[in-house]
């Protein structure tokens, strides 16, 4: 029998497949509000906007961090330290990600195959105004052979597999953009230090009006380089920073799959990964 609540309370419906753990831990069926985005898909969220989940120290092997957020409101991040944090930085920084909010939405779908629910680890909006909900898996998976031994296979388990692709397609037929971004490029040693250079420098520096005007003189030129950007910053004190900062402020992209150096590609904000399927599984 579904959770019901009063029609006064925004319509809330969720569908036993749903664990009542999360309606009880918001705070009641009237703190939760259903929007159907389809016959066959719904997203439930909390009236006050806030996470379903808390990530919990020890329920897998990672740790929960705390983490000032560079976009929205000036608020404390959670997320696992060696599972979501490295994609949640690196959505902090990419400059066509105008905004994005961490497990915040419940999904429920109704299918041939039965019914199913995830809570997508984020939603977010680029700057084009295009929207997505997000999973990060890592492109592996633990595998246990019959001797005891154990090793790490690439690709997801084909159960969790079919049930994301299951919620992929739900999402299409209604016109939404549900896609899985794979954490193992986000966590990789090189674009982690990109990301984590980045990030220091949007928490050092302030922006001042005549970096945004100079980078904008030079952005239509063809083959632009990360040292061509720093030239109008050659007076100041490591001049590379700003160009640098300017990327966390989505005035410039930067090629993030190499070190940053002087010769790093330099363009203008590209459309949101999500419209070009670059960072999926």
């Amino acid at each position: 029998m579904k959770q019901r609540a009063d029609p006064s309370n925004n319509c809330a419906d969720v569908g036993p497949v749903v664990p009542k753990h999360y309606v009880i831990e918001a705070g009641g069926i009237a703190n939760v509000r259903t929007t159907v985005l389809s016959p066959k898909l719904r997203i439930h969220q909390r009236k006050d906007f806030g996470r379903w989940r808390d990530p919990v120290n020890g329920a897998r092997p990672q740790q929960t961090v705390l983490y000032p957020r560079l976009k929205g409101p000036r608020e404390f991040a959670q997320a696992e330290s060696r599972g979501e944090r490295p994609m949640y930085a690196y959505f902090d920084i990419e400059p066509s990600i105008k905004n994005y909010w961490e497990q915040r939405f419940i999904v429920e779908i109704h299918d041939e195959e039965g019914d199913a629910w995830a809570i997508p680890d984020c939603f977010a909006i680029g700057f084009d105004e295009s929207s997505a909900w997000i999973e990060g898996k890592v492109d592996g998976r633990l595998v246990v052979a019959s001797d005891g031994r154990t090793s790490i296979e690439r690709g997801l388990t084909e159960k969790l597999t079919a049930k994301l692709s299951r919620i992929q397609s739900a999402f299409e037929e209604a016109g939404y953009t549900y896609v899985v971004f794979n954490e193992s490029w986000a966590k990789h040693p090189i674009i982690a230090a990109n990301v984590d250079m980045i990030v220091h420098a949007a928490r050092d520096l302030v922006l001042d009006p005549f970096v945004p005007f100079a980078l904008g003189q030079l952005l239509d030129r063809p083959d632009l380089t990360l040292g061509d950007c720093a030239m109008p910053f050659a007076d100041r004190a490591c001049p590379e920073e700003w160009v640098i900062l300017a990327m966390a402020k989505g005035i410039v992209s930067i090629d993030l799959t190499a070190p940053i150096g002087r010769g790093s590609k330099v363009s203008r904000p590209e459309r949101p990964f999500w419209a070009n399927e670059t960072r999926g599984l």
